[in-house]
């Protein structure tokens, strides 16, 4: 995809609808981990899962970018595609 195309589509109001349930969705579900044994990793991804929880729109622009540059992803990909790919980049994001 091109950048411009990427940029577009990680400013469409329906997909960032999307990405804002995806991200609550992957929030719930790193909240409710159990220890991976690595205490700086697992406090990193459970606060932007918190952060996420009490403020998804504040972290929606950061999640539509980073799934948006993904090249299979596009205004048809399915729930699970974007499902996925938030899931995929959440620990780049909570920078682990």
């Amino acid at each position: 995809m091109a950048f411009l195309d990427a940029y577009a589509l990680s400013n469409d109001p329906d997909f960032r609808k999307r990405i804002t349930i995806a991200i609550a969705k992957s929030a719930t579900n790193v909240v409710g981990e159990a220890s991976s044994g690595n205490p700086i990793k697992d406090r990193k991804r459970k606060d932007l899962g918190v952060g996420i929880l009490n403020s998804p729109s504040a972290y929606v622009e950061r999640f539509a970018i980073a799934v948006a540059t993904n090249p299979v992803i596009n205004t048809d990909s399915t729930d699970g595609d974007i499902e996925f790919t938030v899931n995929s980049v959440f620990d780049d994001i909570a920078g682990v």
